[in-house]
Protein backbone atom coordinates (compact mmCIF):
# COMPACT_ATOMS: atom_id res chain seq x y z
CA UNK A 1 0.00 0.00 0.00
CA UNK A 2 1.40 3.39 -0.91
CA UNK A 3 0.60 6.02 1.68
CA UNK A 4 -1.49 8.75 0.04
CA UNK A 5 -2.17 12.37 0.92
CA UNK A 6 -5.32 12.81 3.00
CA UNK A 7 -5.60 16.55 3.68
CA UNK A 8 -3.75 19.86 3.86
CA UNK A 9 -3.59 21.86 7.09
CA UNK A 10 -1.79 24.92 8.42
CA UNK A 11 -0.83 24.89 12.09
CA UNK A 12 0.70 28.04 13.61
CA UNK A 13 2.39 29.17 10.40
CA UNK A 14 3.89 25.73 9.76
CA UNK A 15 2.48 24.10 6.65
CA UNK A 16 1.91 20.40 7.05
CA UNK A 17 0.71 17.81 4.59
CA UNK A 18 -0.75 14.93 6.57
CA UNK A 19 -0.51 11.41 5.24
CA UNK A 20 -2.18 8.28 6.61
CA UNK A 21 -0.48 6.32 9.39
CA UNK A 22 0.98 9.22 11.40
CA UNK A 23 3.28 10.30 8.57
CA UNK A 24 3.34 13.90 7.39
CA UNK A 25 5.49 16.65 5.90
CA UNK A 26 6.18 19.77 7.93
CA UNK A 27 8.32 22.86 7.57
CA UNK A 28 11.56 23.91 9.22
CA UNK A 29 12.39 27.36 10.57
CA UNK A 30 14.36 28.12 7.40
CA UNK A 31 11.54 27.09 5.08
CA UNK A 32 12.75 23.57 4.25
CA UNK A 33 10.65 20.41 4.40
CA UNK A 34 10.89 17.63 6.97
CA UNK A 35 9.22 14.22 6.76
CA UNK A 36 7.82 13.17 10.15
CA UNK A 37 7.13 9.44 10.68
CA UNK A 38 5.74 9.08 14.19
CA UNK A 39 8.52 10.37 16.47
CA UNK A 40 11.18 10.04 13.75
CA UNK A 41 12.26 12.95 11.52
CA UNK A 42 13.75 12.64 8.05
CA UNK A 43 15.56 15.43 6.19
CA UNK A 44 15.69 15.70 2.41
CA UNK A 45 19.00 14.33 1.21
CA UNK A 46 18.58 14.95 -2.51
CA UNK A 47 15.95 15.20 -5.22
CA UNK A 48 15.80 14.08 -8.84
CA UNK A 49 12.73 15.41 -10.59
CA UNK A 50 9.67 14.48 -8.54
CA UNK A 51 11.60 11.79 -6.64
CA UNK A 52 13.03 12.81 -3.25
CA UNK A 53 15.38 10.89 -0.98
CA UNK A 54 15.11 11.39 2.80
CA UNK A 55 17.56 10.39 5.56
CA UNK A 56 17.07 10.02 9.32
CA UNK A 57 18.04 13.02 11.43
CA UNK A 58 20.34 10.69 13.39
CA UNK A 59 22.36 9.80 10.26
CA UNK A 60 25.48 11.55 11.69
CA UNK A 61 25.25 9.10 14.60
CA UNK A 62 25.04 6.00 12.42
CA UNK A 63 21.30 5.55 11.69
CA UNK A 64 20.88 4.23 8.13
CA UNK A 65 17.08 4.64 7.82
CA UNK A 66 16.03 6.20 4.50
CA UNK A 67 12.75 6.93 2.71
CA UNK A 68 12.06 7.59 -0.97
CA UNK A 69 9.03 9.64 -2.04
CA UNK A 70 7.55 10.34 -5.46
CA UNK A 71 5.13 13.28 -5.73
CA UNK A 72 4.77 13.29 -1.91
CA UNK A 73 3.90 9.59 -1.72
CA UNK A 74 6.18 7.14 0.07
CA UNK A 75 7.26 4.55 -2.48
CA UNK A 76 10.18 2.90 -0.70
CA UNK A 77 11.83 3.14 2.66
CA UNK A 78 14.74 1.51 4.39
CA UNK A 79 13.43 1.12 7.92
CA UNK A 80 15.19 0.92 11.23
CA UNK A 81 15.98 -2.52 12.64
CA UNK A 82 16.61 -3.19 16.32
CA UNK A 83 17.33 -6.32 18.30
CA UNK A 84 14.81 -7.76 20.75
CA UNK A 85 15.77 -8.92 24.23
CA UNK A 86 15.79 -12.47 22.84
CA UNK A 87 18.19 -11.48 20.05
CA UNK A 88 15.69 -11.45 17.17
CA UNK A 89 15.35 -8.68 14.58
CA UNK A 90 12.56 -6.17 15.05
CA UNK A 91 11.40 -3.80 12.29
CA UNK A 92 10.53 -0.30 13.53
CA UNK A 93 8.38 2.04 11.41
CA UNK A 94 7.07 5.11 13.20
CA UNK A 95 5.74 4.09 16.64
CA UNK A 96 5.10 0.51 15.55
CA UNK A 97 7.29 -2.56 15.95
CA UNK A 98 6.99 -5.59 13.67
CA UNK A 99 8.16 -9.19 14.13
CA UNK A 100 9.13 -11.64 11.41
CA UNK A 101 6.17 -13.74 10.31
CA UNK A 102 7.78 -15.67 7.47
CA UNK A 103 10.70 -15.49 5.06
CA UNK A 104 10.29 -16.38 1.38
CA UNK A 105 13.66 -16.12 -0.34
CA UNK A 106 14.68 -12.44 -0.30
CA UNK A 107 11.21 -11.30 0.79
CA UNK A 108 10.27 -11.09 4.48
CA UNK A 109 6.74 -10.74 5.84
CA UNK A 110 6.43 -8.84 9.13
CA UNK A 111 3.39 -8.62 11.43
CA UNK A 112 2.69 -6.00 14.06
CA UNK A 113 4.21 -6.97 17.40
CA UNK A 114 0.80 -6.49 19.06
CA UNK A 115 -0.85 -8.91 16.61
CA UNK A 116 -1.84 -11.34 19.35
CA UNK A 117 -2.73 -8.83 22.07
CA UNK A 118 -4.84 -6.41 19.97
CA UNK A 119 -5.49 -8.60 16.89
CA UNK A 120 -3.72 -5.99 14.78
CA UNK A 121 -3.63 -7.11 11.15
CA UNK A 122 -1.01 -4.64 9.89
CA UNK A 123 1.60 -6.36 7.70
CA UNK A 124 4.82 -5.09 6.14
CA UNK A 125 6.73 -6.80 3.31
CA UNK A 126 10.44 -6.16 2.84
CA UNK A 127 12.89 -7.26 0.19
CA UNK A 128 16.55 -7.07 1.18
CA UNK A 129 15.66 -4.71 4.08
CA UNK A 130 13.67 -2.30 1.87
CA UNK A 131 9.94 -1.85 2.48
CA UNK A 132 8.08 -2.87 -0.66
CA UNK A 133 4.51 -3.12 0.69
CA UNK A 134 2.49 -2.06 3.72
CA UNK A 135 -0.93 -3.68 4.06
CA UNK A 136 -3.76 -2.74 6.38
CA UNK A 137 -3.68 -0.03 9.01
CA UNK A 138 -2.93 -0.53 12.68
CA UNK A 139 -6.01 -0.74 14.90
CA UNK A 140 -4.35 0.57 18.06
Amino acid sequence: MILTILQYMCIRDVSAIFISGGVYFTGTRRGGRVLQVGPHRYYRHRARGEKEYWVCKFRPYGCRATITTFEDQIICCKPKFVESMKGKRILVIGNYRHCVHKVLGLKTHWTCSTHRRYSCRAVVHTAEDWVVAMKKNHNH
